[in-house]
């Protein structure tokens, strides 16, 4: 996986982690308590949890690899008719409709079937299929022929991302993990 660190604004001490296969924010770097000795960086997850405290930038990055890999995240019930699960490839979502049924989206986009959002019966169902497809459409990544895509569009936090790292506005480094 293929992640870039870049700066939140000019001069800023938050530094934001992106998956840059999947386009997806995984995580951020800021610094650690004032006056503690130690390492100078805290690595929050995506959903903004610290999970490590690090000495460099480098080790961060490693820090939330391995935090994807040995705690992969769960389904959490955000609402009666909500859950969310925030991965290193996307942030999943499934919602119940007024009706019962349950349909699950990936960073905002629908999860479809014959160009009509996918309803499942269970919200098991929904989740299932998200996990299944969370990573189509990203790089060194074989899609599942059953019937079901998602509706892409652009998320808007990576081409707010691109288009300052193009203009120079903000700086990006790149690390393989």
């Amino acid at each position: 996986m293929k992640c870039l660190v870049g700066m939140y604004d000019e001069g800023s001490d938050t530094r934001i982690i992106v998956n840059d296969d999947a386009k997806c924010h995984i995580g951020t770097i800021g610094p650690a308590e004032p006056k503690r000795r130690g390492p100078p960086y805290r690595v929050w997850n995506g959903e903004g949890v610290a999970i490590a405290v690090v000495a460099s930038v480098a080790e961060a990055v490693w820090a939330l690899a391995v935090h994807y890999k040995t705690s992969p995240p769960r389904w959490e019930r955000r609402s009666a008719t909500r859950y969310e699960r925030y991965t290193e490839h996307a942030e999943l979502r499934v919602d119940r409709s007024k009706t019962g049924w349950w349909r699950a989206s990936r960073v905002g986009c629908n999860l479809m079937r014959n160009g009509q959002i996918a309803m499942f019966a269970a919200r098991e169902g929904a989740e299932q299929a998200a996990d299944r497809h969370v990573r189509d459409g990203h790089p060194n990544s074989a899609s599942i022929d059953d019937g079901l895509t998602w509706a892409f569009s652009a998320e808007p936090f990576w081409e707010w991302l691109s288009s300052n790292a193009a203009a120079g506005q903000i700086s990006v480094e790149a690390f393989y993990v």
